[in-house]
């Protein structure tokens, strides 16, 4: 489950689990099918949910991996920032 808050109201945002906070293009570490469009509310709030895959982040235990959730936007020239980022602790099998 993902809850978020102090957006603009009324915005539409594009969530997905990355393995980085920022990256060069045309590098992409966002997974494929790990993603969730969301409308705020009237109060810049959202709640949704978002399955979630094992990305290729940190190595953080034995079977788990650092992830992040967030919306990517370009923030320079050849680069993207993921926005918002939270950071999700993924572990399989």
């Amino acid at each position: 489950m993902l809850a978020g808050s102090g957006f603009p109201r009324g915005t539409e945002l594009t969530l997905r689990e990355c393995a980085s906070t920022a990256w060069i293009v045309p590098q992409e570490p966002c997974l494929e099918g790990a993603t969730v469009t969301v409308k705020t509310n009237a109060a810049g709030r959202f709640k949704t949910s978002l399955k979630v895959g094992v990305c290729a982040g940190e190595v953080t235990g034995p079977t788990e991996r650092r992830c992040y959730v967030g919306e990517p936007k370009p923030s320079g020239i050849d680069t993207v920032e993921l926005l918002g980022a939270a950071t999700i602790l993924v572990s399989y099998p």
